[in-house]
């Protein structure tokens, strides 16, 4: 297995959302009912000051044999 990890930089929380969607990665599990409007704009406000609209990618790579 190999990894490696990429940061991204971001000019906002809504632009890091729209990266996330367009990779199909914002898609949830089918038993996550998803967050209110008012819980979506405090975590888009925490990741632009904390993080300050940084992300890390952990990205692994893996081969998985038939047995």
């Amino acid at each position: 297995m190999e990894e490696e990890t990429h940061q991204m930089r971001f000019a906002n929380g809504v632009q890091f959302l729209q990266n996330l969607k367009s990779t199909g990665a914002s898609t949830p599990r089918r038993d996550y009912g998803g967050l209110t409007a008012g819980q979506l704009r405090g975590a888009i406000r925490a990741f632009e000051t904390k993080k300050q609209a940084v992300a890390d990618w952990h990205i692994l790579y893996g081969r998985l044999n038939a047995i």
